[in-house]
């Protein structure tokens, strides 16, 4: 395994960043957020729901780039 720079830390970090970014974009377009005490916490269960299911299209190419990942997640790539 070769030694990683600096530099791709950085440059995959702001990948990172960018994807939970555009995750909770798509979360937030979908789902109206309410207060717990007003649907007893479905919205913010579906919020979180809707944000992992962003968040594993997004990352499904690197996964499947890298080897990564489950059987399951990689046939669905």
């Amino acid at each position: 395994m070769g030694v990683l720079t600096t530099g791709y830390w950085i440059t995959s970090f702001r990948r990172a960043r960018s994807r939970t970014a555009l995750a909770e974009k798509i979360a937030n377009e979908r789902v109206v957020i309410c207060l717990a005490s007003e649907d007893g916490g479905a919205s913010q269960a579906l919020w979180v729901k809707r944000f992992a299911a962003a968040m594993e299209k997004l990352a499904a190419p690197l996964l499947k780039q890298s080897g990564n990942g489950s059987a399951r997640e990689q046939e669905a790539i």
